[in-house]
């Protein structure tokens, strides 16, 4: 009988992986692995208002840039998920001395870059927004116009007018989307805006601008209590802040298991950029907690 090698280092990490952590009262039943990319119908889904925790040096713009990567990366062979991405970020602009320092974002094809965070900002990403899906059902009412030429001999000469004010050759309209544009905000190094209430009141308004949301802060309660309330993923970094664990058990865990639970979960993370990621719309509950981005963390 020949034995792959391969599936006897996976169980040896995974034992003593739950080993070292004092896992062996069943808590983690499995743990499955992707093939990296991960699959797309295996992150989570849009819309999604998407909150980093982890204190300083532990990576947050990098893991934000990887999260970003699951919706975005050409490595997938399905067009992007969002149709329009903006980032908030200091970071990503020269500085006084006119040096920027090299970004993981720098990857992406952003459609607006912002500096900083301010009302006025806000207000104009939520303009744009707007506009997009305006012209996106301008276009699909101009689209069933047309139709209505082609098709039927009766139609009304007001009709035909109009249409042909817009369109003189009585061409067929075209759109550079294919649906209601999709809409990624990503807010990075700008911790407080978080607490604005501009950024409650997009939030408030996100799914109907379809629109998603990710940001990070060092600690959960820079966030405001309303983007916590908001909030559909959680992505928890290595920690040993009590505080800051007690606080994401009361908010968003506690009706899953205990506290021994949580706290024994908490200890799967080994090294500093290790994490844990929540999704709250996940229904089932053995896939909506994740150890990293590729391992599901089943509970008893």
């Amino acid at each position: 009988m020949v034995v792959n090698c391969k599936y006897i280092i996976f169980w040896y990490y995974i034992m003593n992986l739950t080993k070292s952590n004092g896992l062996e009262n069943n808590l983690v039943k499995t743990i499955d692995t992707f093939n990296l990319p991960i699959p797309r119908q295996e992150v989570p889904k849009p819309h999604f208002t998407a909150l980093v925790v982890a204190p300083t040096g532990c990576g947050k713009t990098n893991l934000m840039s990887n999260f970003l990567g699951f919706y975005q990366d050409k490595q997938y062979e399905e067009k992007p998920i969002f149709d329009c991405m903006v980032l908030i970020s200091p970071s990503s602009f020269p500085n006084k001395m006119g040096f920027k320092s090299e970004n993981k974002f720098d990857k992406f094809k952003w459609d607006e870059i912002h500096s900083n965070f301010s009302d006025k900002t806000m207000n104009l990403i939520i303009k744009n927004q707007e506009a997009r899906i305006k012209e996106y059902l301008d276009y699909e009412q101009d689209l069933k116009t047309y139709n209505q030429l082609m098709e039927d001999s009766k139609v009304e000469n007001k009709i035909i007018i109009d249409y042909f004010k817009r369109f003189p050759n009585l061409s067929k309209p075209t759109c550079r989307f294919d649906r209601i544009p999709t809409c990624i905000i990503c807010m990075d190094d700008i911790c407080n805006a978080n607490r604005q209430a501009s950024l409650s009141e997009f939030i408030s308004r996100s799914r109907h601008l379809n629109c998603s949301f990710i940001t990070a802060v060092q600690a959960l309660t820079q966030a405001s209590s309303h983007l916590r309330q908001n909030c559909s993923v959680l992505i928890l970094l290595k920690t040993n802040n009590s505080k800051t664990l007690e606080t994401i058990y009361d908010e968003f865990t506690c009706n899953d298991f205990t506290k021994d639970q949580w706290q024994d979960i908490c200890k799967l993370p080994e090294a500093k950029q290790d994490f844990i990621m929540l999704d709250q719309k996940e229904q089932d509950r053995n896939k909506k907690y994740r150890l990293g981005f590729d391992r599901f963390i089943n509970i008893m």
